[in-house]
């Protein structure tokens, strides 16, 4: 199973400072559909857990939920970029994911 590693573009809505994007989190990407109330639609959600956590109910994710994912840039050899927003105590801000297999 490929591991990705993603480093958040964001924070609040507001861009990291460029070509500093801290240390990413390893772990395994996943993408399904929601019925999300409060937009009375539904929503693709894409979401990071942690490696072996893939069948357990309830499983928390490592960071936020990134809602109605698009990509910008996909290469096999450089990864892809996505990006959607995420909620955060109520508000919903720009994310921006950049992903990376590590194939580990």
């Amino acid at each position: 199973m490929l591991i990705c590693t993603v480093h958040r573009t964001h924070e609040a809505g507001k861009p990291k400072q460029r070509g500093i994007l801290g240390v990413g989190l390893r772990g395994n990407v996943s993408m399904y559909a929601i019925t999300h109330a409060d937009m009375k639609r539904n929503v693709r959600v894409m979401q990071l857990i942690q490696p072996g956590e893939e069948s357990m109910p309830g499983v928390q994710p490592l960071i936020p939920n990134l809602f109605d994912p698009e990509i910008l840039t996909f290469s096999s050899m450089r990864g892809m970029m996505v990006v959607g927003f995420e909620e955060l105590h109520g508000h919903r801000y720009y994310q921006g994911w950049l992903l990376h297999w590590d194939g580990r």
